[in-house]
């Protein structure tokens, strides 16, 4: 019996030792320096500079079409008139015989000549113009001395005995603009042609009245908004809406407009195609997504100096998230990969 028991010992043995020994060749070994590296703790926050373009669509109301008229006859020695090129209040426009015109954008038409002391709304009117010109004239809606003179000097006179002598403001000088500035679709009037008074200079064709983003992006950036059509930017409201006058002649100059009006009578219900930009850059910040939390949306929190900081998502992007910080405060360097038990933003 002692026998066989010692035979099952020393058999025992060798078998415990190779299996200990295994065990200790084939143990899994763990490159050196990562069985102690910590979990990262705090991330590194980038910031971008972005103008958040968007391409969208224009849809356009056109008003009626107007056209532009002389208030003298006579024949015709040279016309500045082209189409598609913008025609400002103060321009010359077309000489008949050794006259010439210019034009004049008031509230209301001059209907009279004027002279020292007259008084009433189309003088208002016309001062209100030559001051906006920079003739510093008072809109007192009297004629005087002052007033005289800067339309002396409007209509290109410039010897002071020449403007001394210019005492009556004549309504056959001035061709009527609706607004401070016109783009002429055709122009009418030809050099050696005879003009008779309300004779047609250049057609303006269907003014423009709004400019609107057909469908507005839910997503942009908070800010002014500017559209931008060939290089020309555009002020539009929050809803995407652009209806200043002058605004809308500068897109009216535009190639691309043009090239709508040309093509509208064919495809009446097109529309312009154009881009949507921030008026003022903004500044984003890109951050790795293990730093946001409690995310609803756009909304989501990250921890700032171990308080809880909300934050508005822009975008995600190969691995990196986008986010503003819409408390207005200065974003972090570093933020931490929250615990489980971080504090709410919300």
């Amino acid at each position: 019996m002692r026998r066989a028991v010692m035979r099952v010992v020393a058999i025992a043995v060798p078998v415990c030792a190779g299996v200990a020994l295994g065990a200790l060749v084939f143990r899994p070994v763990s490159p050196q320096g990562l069985e102690e590296a910590p979990g990262v703790v705090e991330v590194p926050v980038t910031q971008r500079v972005v103008d958040d373009q968007r391409s969208v669509q224009l849809a356009l109301t056109l008003g009626p079409s107007t056209s532009l008229k002389t208030p003298a006859t006579g024949l015709i020695t040279s016309a500045n008139c082209r189409a598609g090129e913008s025609i400002s209040s103060g321009d010359q426009v077309i000489t008949l015989g050794d006259q010439r015109l210019y034009a004049l954008a008031t509230s209301m038409p001059l209907w009279r000549d004027l002279t020292l002391g007259d008084r009433g709304e189309d003088v208002a009117a016309l001062q209100t113009e030559l001051e906006r010109l920079g003739y510093g004239v008072f809109p007192d809606g009297e004629v005087g001395p002052r007033t005289l003179r800067a339309t002396a000097e409007l209509l290109g006179m410039s010897d002071p005995a020449t403007i001394r002598a210019y005492t009556t403001i004549s309504r056959t000088s001035f061709v009527w603009l609706p607004t401070s500035s016109v783009v002429p679709t055709s122009c009418e009037a030809v050099v050696g042609d005879y003009l008779g008074e309300h004779d047609e200079i250049a057609v303006l064709g269907r003014s423009l009245e709004q400019a609107r983003v057909a469908d507005m992006p839910a997503d942009l950036l908070p800010g002014q908004r500017l559209l931008s059509v060939d290089g020309q930017k555009i002020s539009v409201d929050e809803a995407g809406v652009a209806s200043d006058p002058d605004q809308l002649r500068v897109l009216q100059t535009t190639p691309s407009y043009q090239k709508w009006l040309s093509a509208l009578s064919e495809e009446p219900t097109s529309a312009l195609e154009a881009s949507l930009v921030l008026a003022e850059p903004a500044t984003i910040s890109s951050v790795s997504p293990s730093v946001i939390y409690e995310v609803d949306g756009t909304s989501a929190c990250v921890l700032d100096k171990g308080a809880a900081r909300p934050v508005t998502i822009v975008s995600s992007e190969l691995g990196q998230t986008f986010l503003i910080f819409p408390d207005g405060q200065a974003a972090p360097d570093l933020l931490p990969t929250p615990p489980k038990d971080a504090p709410s933003c919300k």
